[in-house]
């Protein structure tokens, strides 16, 4: 639903009455951009001591071709960098989704239980993305596999 046509106490609009965008209006207009950086990855809850991996893409939903674009993925832990690369694209088709490189990083034993991910294209802000994963030590890790263990 997009909009409210009357007040109402609750709804799943994006936008309350009277024209009032709500909070996830923003996060909606992201995920609809025509040309963005992504990441593919294959879960969202990590490890330490895992190799992070997020396959690196270009997804392209423009008319018109797009000139090479330079796309910097870093890794963060709260206030620590812990990986990061540069991807060069070469020319973009118009709606076309490239596939690019891939970053790959062991994780370390870190005290926090997030981990972010940014995808930063070079004069283009608004084709940036970023994402907020989940970090376990690996003392979780061990408890989950006996609970585990416990149940087969």
């Amino acid at each position: 639903c997009f909009n409210e046509p009357w007040p109402t106490a609750a709804n799943n609009s994006i936008v309350a009455y009277p024209a009032i965008p709500k909070k996830a209006f923003e996060a909606v207009a992201d995920s609809c951009r025509p040309l963005c950086a992504s990441a593919r990855l294959s879960k969202f809850t990590w490890f330490e001591g895992e190799y992070f991996e997020a396959e690196l893409w270009i997804l392209n939903d423009c008319v018109t071709d797009k000139e090479s674009l330079k796309v910097t993925a870093e890794l963060w832990a709260v206030d620590q960098k812990l990986s990061s690369l540069l991807w060069e694209t070469g020319k973009v088709k118009s709606q076309t989704n490239i596939r690019g490189i891939t970053l790959r990083q062991q994780l370390p034993a870190m005290e926090t239980d997030k981990l972010y991910l940014r995808l930063s294209v070079e004069n283009f802000p608004e084709y940036n993305s970023d994402y907020t994963l989940i970090y376990r030590r690996k003392s979780f890790t061990a408890f989950r596999t006996h609970v585990m263990n416990l149940t087969e």
